[in-house]
């Protein structure tokens, strides 16, 4: 499974590593957690502010991610 992470349009980085998704009925905490994990992300916490996320469950291709962060600007 592939995950990618977008920032402001554009793909930073990607992760191969995640075999499989579970069933989750709490809630989602955007910018709350470390980015340890991620390719050269240091362990470091966000520290940065977070104005829109969104998760879709299918997957989007560039140009649509491209198409939705230039509607919002």
């Amino acid at each position: 499974m592939l995950l990618t992470l977008w920032l402001d349009g554009v793909q930073q980085d990607a992760r191969t590593d995640a075999v499989s998704l579970r069933q989750y009925d709490g809630h989602w905490r955007a910018g709350r957690q470390t980015l340890a994990g991620w390719p050269n992300a240091g362990g470091y916490a966000f520290t940065g502010d977070v104005d829109t996320v969104r998760v879709y469950d299918d997957v989007l291709d560039a140009s649509t991610i491209a198409a939705h962060h230039a509607a919002g600007r």
